[in-house]
């Protein structure tokens, strides 16, 4: 395995409230990653496609 795919691009990370699941309301810190291929038609974060 080569080392660039043992890797991860974080794109930023930060604290908010889960809106979703048996966890909806709790705090919670979310890190969003860069370079995701698969293009989902909600996706409300497209700058994390590419930047990072």
């Amino acid at each position: 395995m080569a080392a660039h795919e043992k890797t991860l691009t974080i794109n930023e990370i930060y604290h908010s409230i889960q809106g979703e699941s048996t966890w909806v309301g709790q705090p919670c810190v979310f890190v969003r990653l860069t370079f995701c291929n698969l293009r989902c038609n909600y996706c409300d974060t497209e700058y994390a496609f590419y930047e990072g």
